[in-house]
């Protein structure tokens, strides 16, 4: 009987959720300059500005959607990690040019589950939106397009009491909740790569010329497939299947 009451109270919200697979993708890291290295999750800008592209709205109106949707992924599947050699020619101020080589991670064949949750008149449009965009879809780079596989509308259950996660972005530094790593297979060659902590712009005001600055930045976790436990897993959602956070 207990569990059932506790069940029973649990909340739950409706959210948009798509499947979606790239051929070529990056997040680049913006503290690194010569070798720039990628997230391997999107965070909530890149995710706005991909919504934002299928509303048809940009620059100002994006300030609205930061403040409206909450988003997240997770990263399903990647087929791997790919370097991509630049060299970029620099104006000096002298009217020279100067070539500075610049490399690239890129992932390969990456597909996530993308969750967008906002009110219900919220929720209508951004499925008419992802069903006829209104802008060409990618995530990282504009050249970086993406395939929507799925559509779908779930409800999602909040979780309570210890909860894992793996492959997504948990909006605040895991220390003070982390329990444990989840077990996973070893093999010989298998790299292993444990949480890591950042500091990232989560949303972006916009001047009359267009031209962006950082309107707020917060510390998340990147969870990378060496899952961990949360042993409070309060603000956190469920479809079943999988655990997020939505930010």
């Amino acid at each position: 009987m207990t569990q059932q009451k506790s069940e029973t109270n649990q909340k739950n919200i409706q959210a948009v959720c798509l499947t979606v697979r790239g051929d070529f993708n990056s997040y680049r890291i913006s503290t690194n300059i010569k070798y720039q290295r990628s997230y391997i999750i999107p965070t909530k800008t890149t995710l706005i500005g991909m919504l934002g592209a299928a509303l048809g709205i940009q620059n100002k109106e994006l300030e609205i959607l930061f403040k409206t949707v909450k988003t997240n992924a997770v990263l399903i599947s990647l087929m791997g990690r790919a370097k991509d050699l630049w060299l970029v020619s620099k104006l000096k101020v002298d009217g020279n040019h100067e070539k500075s080589p610049i490399m690239r991670e890129v992932l390969v064949n990456p597909v996530y589950m993308i969750y967008y949750q906002a009110d219900n008149d919220m929720i209508l449009k951004i499925i008419d939106a992802l069903k006829d965009p209104k802008f060409v879809l990618s995530l990282g780079r504009s050249d970086e397009m993406i395939e929507i596989k799925e559509i779908q509308t779930l409800k999602l259950t909040e979780t309570k009491g210890i909860a894992s996660f793996k492959n997504t972005i948990i909006p605040f530094n895991y220390r003070s909740l982390f329990l444990a790593y989840e077990t996973m297979p070893v093999q010989r060659g298998t790299t292993m790569e444990l949480p890591e902590v950042i500091n990232i712009p989560v949303s972006f005001e916009y001047d009359s010329a267009g031209r962006r600055k950082v309107s707020e930045s917060k510390d998340v976790t990147i969870i990378y497939e060496l899952g961990i436990k949360l042993k409070d897993s309060s603000g956190a959602w469920s479809d079943g299947k999988r655990n997020l956070f939505l930010y």
